[in-house]
C-alpha cells in the first residue's frame, strides 16, 4: 500500500496531536549526567590483442580478463581499459556484451563502454540508444552523451531531445534534459540559464522540471567553483518558490564544494529570514562530509543568534533562533552516535543544545532507549523534554515492554497523572506508528515528525506546537501541560 508524503505527514501530525492531548507534563528536576550511547580493451577472440592501434596501456587488457570474475572488475583496471577504446569499436563491443551472460562484471564493463562511447561520439551513441536493452545503463549512457554534446552544441543537443522523446520514463526524460543543461552550463552558464528560466510553470510537473533543471545548473557551477556566477544568475529570478528552491539547492551545492566560502556567504546575507534558511542548508550539507566542523560552526552561529535575540520576545521551542546545531546533530547522528555524544557532552547548557540533545536522544533511543532517557534528563526546556520523552518511551516499549514498565515505575520526573497517561497512550501509539512505518518505509515516524519540528522544517507541526493552550487542557500546545515551568530549574 502506498501513501503520499502529504497524506502521511498529515496522519503523523494527527497521531502526534492526539497523543499529546492526553499527556500532562510539568514536573521537572535535575537528572544525572548523560553518557554517550554505544559506546581491457576489447577482443573478439579474448586473446588480449586489440583491434585498435592505440598505444595506451589499456591495450594489454583483454575483455575476457575483465569478465572472468563473478564480481565487478577492478575499477582502476577497467578505467584504464575504457580509456583505450575507440568510438568505432564501441558498437561491436556493446553488441557482444549485450549478448553475454548478465552479472556485475558484464554490467560494469558495458557501462564503461557506453560512457566511453558517449564521450567520444555522443551522437553515435544517441543514434543507437533504442538498441540498448538495459534501461539503467542506457539512460546513463544517454545522459553522458547529451551532457558532452550540449557542451559543444547545446542547440543541437536540445533539439535532439525534442525530436526524440522515445519511450523513456518521465523521470528518465527529465534526467536527460538536466544532463543537457549541465553540459550547456559548463561552457555557457548565461545561455543555459536563459533557456531554463524561460521554462513554464503552469502545473506542478512543469514547476518540478524547472526546479530540477536549475539544480543541474547550480550543481555544475558549484562543482567548477563559479559561485559568484551562480549567485548573479539566481538573483535575476523573480521572487517566489522557484527562486527560493533554487537558492536552497545552491546553498547545499556550495557547501558541499567549499564549506568555508559557503558559510561566509550565508552569514553575510542581510535578510534575517533568508540568512537563517541558507545557514540551515549550508550546515546540512557540510555535516554530511565534516560533521564536527559543521557542528562547531553551528554552535558559534547559534550563540550569536541567541545573543542578538529580542529578550522580550516570547520563547519558541521549535522556531526560535539557534537551530543550526540541531540540524548538524540530526545529520551527524544518522551514522554515528559516539561523535555527536562526545561533542554535546562538551557543550554548556543552552536553548540550542536542548534541541540538539533532544534530536540526539531520539537517535540513541533507536538502539538504547534507557540511555536516551538519561540524555533527556539534561534538557532544560520542559516543552522540548516532555515531548521527546514520549518518543523515547515509545521506542522503549517497541523494543522491550518490560523495560518500558520498569522505566515508568522508577521515573521520578513524572507525576502519577503523567505516568498513567503515558502508560495508556504508548501501546496505542505503537500500533499506529508500526502501521505508518510499514506504509512509508522511512525510519521511525514519531522521531521523524519531532525532528522536523525541532529543526524548523515542519510548518504544519510548528503551528500545532506553537498554538497556545491552557495548562491541563486537552487542546492547544502539546508541550504546554501542567503548571508553568520554573525558570530557575530550566535555565531559561
Amino acid at each position: 500500500m502506498k501513501i503520499s508524503p502529504t497524506a502521511l505527514f498529515g496522519l503523523l501530525a494527527a497521531c502526534a496531536a492526539s497523543g499529546y492531548a492526553g499527556y500532562y507534563y510539568g514536573h521537572s528536576q535535575t537528572a544525572e549526567s548523560a553518557t554517550t550511547a554505544a559506546n581491457a580493451k576489447h577482443s573478439a577472440n579474448t586473446s588480449g590483442k586489440n583491434p585498435s592501434s592505440s598505444s595506451s596501456a589499456g591495450e594489454n587488457i583483454s575483455l575476457a580478463s575483465l569478465l572472468k570474475g563473478p564480481g565487478a572488475p577492478d575499477a582502476d583496471l577497467l578505467a584504464l581499459w575504457a580509456k583505450s577504446l575507440n568510438a568505432k569499436d564501441c558498437p561491436d563491443l556493446v553488441k557482444q556484451l549485450q549478448a553475454a551472460k548478465g552479472g556485475l562484471a558484464r554490467d560494469a564493463v558495458l557501462e564503461a563502454v557506453l560512457k566511453s562511447w558517449a564521450k567520444s561520439d555522443p551522437q553515435g551513441l544517441l543514434g543507437a540508444a533504442d538498441k540498448l536493452t538495459s534501461p539503467r545503463l542506457r539512460e546513463g549512457g544517454v545522459d553522458v552523451a547529451l551532457k558532452t554534446w550540449a557542451a559543444k552544441d547545446p542547440a543541437a543537443a536540445l533539439q535532439w531531445l525534442k525530436d526524440n522523446p522515445g519511450t523513456a520514463s518521465t523521470a528518465a526524460t527529465a534526467a536527460r534534459y538536466d544532463a543537457a543543461i549541465a553540459g550547456y552550463t559548463a561552457t555557457d552558464p548565461k545561455g543555459a540559464f536563459d533557456v531554463v528560466s524561460a521554462l513554464g510553470e503552469g502545473n506542478d510537473h512543469d514547476r518540478q522540471d524547472k526546479a530540477d533543471a536549475l539544480h543541474a545548473l547550480t550543481d555544475t557551477l558549484a562543482q567548477s567553483g563559479q559561485f559568484d556566477v551562480a549567485q548573479q544568475l539566481l538573483g535575476t529570478l523573480p521572487a517566489g518558490t522557484t527562486r527560493d528552491d533554487a537558492y536552497d539547492h545552491f546553498a547545499e551545492s556550495f557547501a558541499a564544494s567549499s564549506p568555508t566560502d559557503a558559510t561566509a556567504w550565508a552569514t553575510a546575507l542581510t535578510d534575517p529570514a533568508e540568512r537563517q534558511r541558507m545557514e540551515g542548508h549550508v550546515v546540512d550539507a557540510w555535516a554530511s562530509s565534516d560533521p564536527l566542523a559543521a557542528a562547531t560552526w553551528a554552535t558559534q552561529i547559534d550563540q550569536q543568534a541567541l545573543a542578538n535575540a529580542d529578550p522580550n520576545a516570547p520563547k519558541d521551542p521549535v522556531n526560535g533562533p539557534g537551530m543550526l546545531l540541531a540540524n548538524a546533530i540530526l545529520s551527524w547522528s544518522q551514522d554515528d552516535l559516539d561523535g555527536p555524544g562526545q561533542f554535546l557532552n562538551q557543550q554548556p547548557a543552552s536553548p540550542n543544545k536542548d534541541r540538539a540533545v533532544a534530536i540526539f536522544a531520539m537517535h540513541v533511543g533507536q538502539e538504547d532507549p534507557e540511555t536516551a532517557a538519561k540524555w533527556l534528563g539534561t534538557v532544560s526546556d520542559p516543552k522540548i523534554r516532555d515531548g521527546v520523552t514520549m518518543v523515547v518511551a515509545l521506542q522503549m516499549y517497541q523494543q522491550d515492554p518490560a523495560t518500558f514498565t520498569n522505566f515508568m515505575s522508577s521515573n521520578d520526573q513524572m507525576n502519577d497523572t503523567q505516568k498513567q497517561s503515558l502508560t495508556q497512550m504508548v501501546p496505542m501509539l505503537s500500533t499506529s506508528m508500526t502501521a505508518l512505518k510499514a506504509m512509508s518505509g522511512k525510519g521511525d515516524p514519531m522521531s521523524n515528525i519531532m525532528e522536523s519540528a525541532l529543526t524548523g522544517k515542519s510548518s504544519m507541526l510548528n503551528s500545532m506546537m506553537r498554538a497556545r493552550g491552557q495548562p491541563g487542557s486537552t487542546g492547544g500546545n502539546p508541550f504546554n501541560r501542567g503548571p508553568a515551568a520554573n525558570p530557575a530549574a530550566t535555565g531559561q
